[in-house]
């Protein structure tokens, strides 16, 4: 597996898991943090107190994912590990599997208490190590929970490819258009990635519950075993 084809499945897992925390978790996004954001400032203009916190929660545990994540890459590199990612995938099916073993007999959205915030933090630390981890892959640094970003730098792209299609040609000039076309087209993937997880996510958390993040998990365990098979970061 390349690694446009594991950034493309990293971006369903992380729409999967933003889907089915959001209906489980009584709307709290564990990926999408410009979401918590906004809602945690309206919440504090309306003086609905209790949700702040509860939307707030899960941007330092997310922060916290990426720390971890981007630590664990980078201390593998300096210590010549040719597996780089590995522990990083493995670590975040970890976190997913421990949010199933923990909800997998509830079958109702779990209320907004305090027992709540460790599982909002299992998921929003596993958003965040997994974002922090392709930042480190060749040819292919890209943030797989970052959609806004994904659609900007499309467009950016795009416009490139367009607008070189109307200026007079120069030395190197269809080389650099075709990686404009492609780049573009990366970024729709990554997009098309994180729209059909989470329609994936929403649909089977209605039929199996919170047990459905088990497919994502494997996706990652997946994706673990490939590394060790053949390091990413060579490809």
């Amino acid at each position: 597996m390349g690694p446009l084809a594991m950034a493309v499945l990293l971006a369903w897992t992380a729409g999967f898991v933003d889907a089915l925390g959001y209906l489980a978790l009584s709307h709290v996004f564990t990926a999408h943090m410009s979401g918590n954001t906004v809602a945690a400032a309206s919440s504090f203009v309306s003086g609905q107190w209790s949700d702040i916190s509860r939307r707030g929660f899960p941007i330092p545990m997310f922060v916290l994912g990426v720390f971890v994540g981007a630590l664990l890459t980078r201390t593998m590199r300096g210590k010549q590990f040719r597996r780089v990612f590995a522990p990083c995938f493995a670590l975040e099916a970890l976190l997913l599997g421990t949010f199933v073993a923990l909800t997998w007999k509830s079958k109702t959205p779990i209320a907004g208490g305090l027992h709540s915030y460790p599982l909002v933090a299992l998921l929003a630390a596993a958003m965040g190590l997994q974002n922090a981890t392709l930042r480190h892959a060749r040819d292919i640094s890209v943030r797989t929970t970052f959609i806004t970003g994904m659609l900007v730098n499309m467009g950016e792209k795009a416009a490139g490819y367009v607008a070189r299609c109307f200026v007079t040609q120069k030395s190197g000039f269809d080389s650099r258009r075709r990686h404009e076309g492609k780049q573009a087209l990366k970024y729709a993937m990554l997009w098309f990635g994180m729209f059909t997880g989470a329609i994936c996510g929403g649909w089977l958390e209605a039929l199996w519950g919170t047990l459905s993040l088990l497919l994502p998990a494997f996706a990652l365990l997946v994706i673990t075993l490939l590394d060790w098979r053949r390091p990413i970061s060579e490809n």
